[in-house]
């Protein structure tokens, strides 16, 4: 799916690339690209990703872990969640043209297949941590069938397993074609994975008062207007990094002193809605 250009969308935010603080990651075509791994669901039929995700913490105790990434209703990655930093960072620095994605639990084996890619194009800096940031792309394109390990190792000469590292894994040049090739002979179908997601919201609505992503209180859906929160610092972050979980999956804002349940750190407290102030308990 072709971005359009925002001049052609007169009711699009503002936080939209190309506009500030997002900036042109004038990628390298003679550098690596990225293939990286998302949660997939068992809840569809479509390989999206696991907006409904509720996982043990031991005792008959569950926190909730919803995904928000790989974010196809804006086409960015690390925007609205802050899981997978390095491979971000990564990206920046080696000015890495394509990410891929791959996700587990996809088609009637549930087992893990690529799904699609981002053409990327702009970046713009994550604003939780120093070195993070948060990944844009001008095109995007994912299938209705994702492609099988084995298909892909055949054909593009890679050699992914069910033990391939769970975050990402670095592809040449020739291999980011050969997939980009391997890919496009199914049609986009990225439209059909919003709607997806969008179903897969009101499950959780219906069951969790109203709320589409329980970890992080929120009620509405996940949209360029919803970024004004997110990139309105603008500014690279100061704080040191830390790790992305909690020992307790307990967190508590340095603002408002709110604590809430997560399996993993949120950008906004999910109380006030103040950016980057969540330290873990």
């Amino acid at each position: 799916m072709q971005l359009p250009p925002n001049k052609n969308f007169k009711t699009v935010s503002t936080h939209r690339p190309p506009n500030p603080p997002w900036k042109e990651l004038m990628p390298d075509a003679t550098a690596q690209s990225y293939l990286c791994f998302y949660y997939g669901t068992a809840l569809s039929s479509k390989p999206v990703r696991d907006v409904n995700r509720i996982v043990p913490v031991g005792a008959g105790n569950f926190v909730a872990d919803c995904k928000v990434d790989p974010n196809w209703e804006t086409g960015t990655f690390g925007l609205f969640s802050t899981c997978q930093q390095d491979v971000r960072r990564g990206i920046v620095g080696r000015r890495a043209p394509y990410l891929f994605f791959f996700a587990d639990k996809v088609g009637p084996t549930r087992k893990r297949a690529v799904t699609g890619y981002y053409r990327l194009r702009w970046y713009a800096d994550g604003g939780t941590y120093e070195g993070d940031f948060c990944l844009a792309a001008d095109k995007m394109h994912f299938v209705e069938r994702g492609l099988p390990f084995e298909q892909v190792n055949s054909i593009v000469g890679t050699r992914l397993s069910s033990r391939v590292p769970r975050l990402a894994i670095k592809l040449t040049p020739n291999q980011t074609q050969r997939l980009i090739a391997l890919l496009e002979r199914q049609r986009d179908v990225t439209p059909s994975y919003v709607a997806e997601v969008r179903r897969l919201e009101q499950i959780n609505a219906r069951s969790a008062g109203g709320l589409k992503y329980i970890n992080f209180a929120r009620k509405d859906p996940y949209s360029w207007d919803a970024a004004r929160a997110v990139l309105k610092l603008g500014v690279p972050s100061v704080r040191k990094r830390r790790k992305n979980t909690s020992p307790t999956n307990t967190w508590e804002c340095t603002k408002c002193s709110h604590r809430h349940r997560s399996r993993s750190l949120l950008k906004l407290c999910p109380a006030c809605g103040t950016h980057a102030t969540l330290q873990p308990i």
